[in-house]
């Protein structure tokens, strides 16, 4: 896993779906090795829980590769559809990111291969 503060450039992205196709495509650690991806969300932009799921979607497959992921709140407001603003929006993210996204993440499969032992 990549430290923080461990890559040349910043790369701001709003959430979506172009962006978060691009950084669908990525395969290869080397990719995303010296650039940081910063996604912010969008208040004009998909629906909050579109958002969420792009967002949530894009750090899991980041991580795949190595890298963690920056996200910008700053612009969720409750008006837009994001419950509790920023740090209620941040809340949602962490939160959805605690758990596995299926039977067959990293988290499952360790849990699966100590049971059957």
């Amino acid at each position: 896993m990549a430290q923080p503060g461990d890559f040349a450039s910043l790369v701001a992205l709003r959430l979506k779906m172009g962006e978060v196709m691009a950084l669908d495509a990525l395969d290869h650690a080397d990719q995303v090795r010296r650039g940081q991806p910063l996604l912010q969300f969008d208040p004009e932009g998909a629906a909050p829980a579109k958002q969420f799921d792009r967002v949530e979607a894009v750090a899991r497959k980041l991580h795949g590769l190595g890298r963690a992921v920056m996200v910008d709140a700053s612009d969720a407001a409750v008006e837009a559809g994001f419950r509790g603003g920023p740090v209620g929006a941040l809340g949602e993210l962490a939160d959805r990111l605690g758990y596995p996204a299926d039977l067959f993440d990293s988290q499952g499969r360790s849990t699966s291969s100590r049971s059957a032992r």
